[in-house]
């Protein structure tokens, strides 16, 4: 990716903007647990990578016009539902540029399963491969223009835009680990669930 990593580092979030990784519960609590020695098993996408295939590909100007009518702050379901088909059509025929597509591919030290997920958003989609990471990836975007989506965000922020945001790329399968929780949960000084993959390695942390 232009004025972007050309692989992102694994097992790391230093790459992230600190505000980035501030703003979100889980990533500044496996951001803490990293510097402390933990081995996290697995890759954040930055924010960056979802604002520019929605800026490359003139998405959001798109988008917001399928949404004549619509008021953000008092919204009309019906107009957002009505929008939802075409919405969710627009971004899922947009592709990845190439260099976005080899980011990830060269990114992944694995080939095998894989969980897809939000940062904070819970378990996540289980895929095989990279070529299931890359789909996976493009449907967490296409999911953000359901309508229950869109009436999140509205009711949230009384805007229709989103922000782009991380998607984290774990190591499966995983498992809740009492032990590594317990460790996890000590050394944040707050209350954690830790799930681990197959190696012992850490790849999700939920606050309980």
């Amino acid at each position: 990716m232009q004025n972007g990593p050309v692989v992102i580092p694994p097992g790391s979030l230093s790459h992230l903007p600190n505000a980035e990784v501030a703003a979100d519960q889980e990533l500044a609590a496996l951001a803490r647990l990293v510097a402390a020695g933990y081995a996290w098993h697995g890759i954040a996408l930055p924010a960056s990578f979802e604002e520019r295939f929605y800026r490359l590909n003139n998405l959001p100007h798109q988008l917001l016009s399928l949404y004549q009518g619509l008021d953000p702050g008092d919204p009309d379901e019906d107009i957002v539902e009505e929008a939802e088909a075409a919405a969710v059509a627009l971004v899922a025929q947009h592709y990845l540029l190439d260099e976005s597509v080899d980011l990830i591919y060269d990114s992944l030290t694995w080939n095998g399963a894989a969980v897809v997920r939000r940062a904070s958003a819970g378990e996540g989609k289980a895929v095989s491969g990279r070529r299931g990471v890359l789909l996976a990836v493009k449907q967490l975007y296409r999911d953000d223009w359901t309508v229950d989506a869109v009436m999140d965000r509205l009711a949230a922020s009384a805007a229709l835009g989103l922000e782009a945001r991380p998607v984290l790329v774990t190591t499966a399968p995983e498992r809740l680990d009492p032990l590594l929780s317990s460790r996890a949960s000590s050394t944040l000084g707050v209350a954690v669930k830790a799930w681990v993959d197959d190696a012992g390695g850490l790849t999700r942390v939920t606050f309980t």
